[in-house]
């Protein structure tokens, strides 16, 4: 039986797909911040669509074309809209691309994410402020957050991971998180996330959207 990564219990794993999907913590966050009724034929549906072509990372661009598809109204925030050392770092060690393709494979994707930005910039807000109280303002206004933060994640090096915040309280924000399953984190522990993604060269990027 196949386990899922969308929120229906308290703990769930990406074992069942590492062999068909790399980095699915993209379209599993996707469907966590909308909403909609996952299935891993949806997931590799939203892969295809929205991959950083000719690699299968995500970002804010693939969140643009996914809420395209499904005519839903999204709200991005970014630090700016280049895309970072750090992502394009990650996609080659996490997907072993060889040193000798990896400046074609990078114009390829750069010259993708440059069209989308470009034709949506009005969705598209720069980050002026702390990303957390980005967050705390969306959740007062009873949006869903998506946002990235670097840590570990059984690596022995960091990463970024994405996550969904649902919800906060005096102690503690509430994750819908693709690989865990639904968790709390302290503001020490976002704050920290957030710190770790300068230390890999990535920057912060949150999609709102309100169910």
């Amino acid at each position: 039986m196949k386990e899922s990564c969308y929120i229906t219990s308290t703990r769930t794993t990406h074992k069942h797909r590492k062999k068909e999907i790399i980095g699915p913590c993209g379209p599993c966050t996707f469907i966590n911040l909308i909403g909609l009724k996952g299935s891993f034929k949806l997931e590799k549906r939203l892969v295809e669509l929205g991959r950083l072509k000719p690699f299968y990372a995500s970002n804010i661009s693939s969140f643009i074309l996914w809420a395209k598809k499904y005519k839903k109204e999204i709200i991005i925030y970014t630090e700016d809209t280049k895309m970072s050392n750090g992502t394009f770092k990650m996609m080659f060690r996490y997907e072993n691309i060889p040193k000798e393709k990896q400046k074609e494979l990078k114009k390829q994707a750069i010259e993708r994410y440059e069209k989308i930005i470009k034709e949506n910039k009005s969705k598209i807000n720069i980050i002026k402020e702390k990303p957390l109280k980005i967050i705390d303002k969306l959740l007062a206004n009873e949006y869903s957050v998506a946002f990235n933060m670097a840590d570990y994640f059984g690596h022995s090096f960091l990463t970024g991971h994405l996550r969904v915040c649902y919800k906060k309280d005096d102690k503690f924000y509430y994750i819908k998180d693709s690989k865990e399953g639904l968790m709390k984190l302290t503001k020490k522990e976002m704050q920290k996330g957030f710190s770790n993604l300068k230390k890999i060269g990535s920057k912060q990027e949150i999609i709102a959207y309100k169910p």
